[in-house]
């Protein structure tokens, strides 16, 4: 019937998310399907939402990301579940030659997942991403800016995804002069991600899912950073909304406070190596090189 989720007969792979399984048609990502995930800026936080069914595909075969607006930070992904070895990263000199990167990643066998930035993608390179999954079965992300969500697509499920402060239970106030919250208020305190479900086979999903942003180790090391924060005799009430709040601040840097990756040319990220070799020279961490790094500083300990 229209009013119920579709049963969905193609194969799966969870999404680490169980509010958001619940929501899926047979309970997780659609494999050999567009996976079509938009966001406000290209730089948002959408790892802690990808990363659980990456690691699993992980475990299949090789997980390529295609022109990701930042350097891949190689330790994070390792602490995820996303090894070293079965990693690639492409990029393109052009939209159209990035969106041919991708479908040709998809056409191989040895590839399981595939995540691709794709601003500029036309509806003729949907299509072709999508067929191309659909001929392997493998797990397929593209993402666009949030605007793209007035146009037409051939995704399977589309999703918005934001970092954002989830609605209070009720009103609160705090008068002028009273302490701040502190660092260790509880996890609803702190941005999370809204996932806004715009399409999958059945009724649309009316009121937005809220994901955690981070794991229980990033979340223990931004509020350290905070506590750091707020000793240095600033007044930075962070209970008046909708007002910043160190809460986001903290997080913002954490998760994606990267600068730009370098001039797009075609790599092949992880070149076969011994297990506990150091990385390249310029990568140690924690040295200022891995700024650059999409998953940088205490986004390591994503789990």
């Amino acid at each position: 019937m229209a009013d119920e989720i579709a049963s969905a007969q193609a194969a799966v792979a969870p999404t680490g998310h169980a509010a958001l399984d619940a929501e899926l048609p047979g309970a997780g990502w659609p494999l050999g399907a567009l996976i079509e995930v938009l966001q406000p800026a290209p730089q948002g936080s959408v790892w802690p939402l990808l990363l659980p069914a990456l690691a699993r595909q992980a475990q299949q075969g090789r997980v390529a990301l295609i022109q990701p607006p930042h350097e891949p930070f190689v330790p994070a992904l390792v602490a995820a579940g996303v090894p070293w070895s079965q990693t690639l990263w492409i990029q393109g000199a052009t939209p159209a030659q990035a969106a041919w990167a991708g479908e040709q990643a998809l056409r191989c066998q040895d590839v399981a997942a595939v995540v691709a930035w794709l601003p500029r993608a036309q509806a003729a390179d949907l299509r072709r991403l999508h067929q191309a999954a659909a001929s392997t079965g493998a797990l397929l992300f593209v993402l666009r800016p949030a605007h793209a969500a007035q146009a037409a697509s051939p995704a399977r499920v589309r999703l918005r995804v934001a970092a954002a402060l989830p609605p209070l239970s009720r009103p609160r106030l705090r008068l002028v002069g009273a302490a701040p919250v502190p660092a260790d208020a509880p996890r609803a305190a702190w941005p999370q991600l809204r996932v806004d479900l715009l399409k999958r086979r059945g009724p649309p999903l009316a009121q937005p899912l809220w994901l955690p942003a981070a794991g229980d180790a990033v979340l223990s090391v931004a509020r350290a950073a905070l506590r750091a924060a707020q000793g240095d005799g600033v007044d930075r009430a962070d209970d008046l909304r909708p007002a910043p709040l160190p809460h986001t601040r903290v997080m913002n840097e954490a998760l994606g406070g990267a600068r730009p990756a370098a001039a797009p040319t075609v790599h092949r990220l992880l070149p076969r190596r011994a297990s506990g070799q150091r990385p390249p020279p310029g990568a140690r961490p924690g040295s200022p090189q891995e700024d650059g790094h999409a998953l940088a500083g205490i986004a390591v300990a994503v789990a």
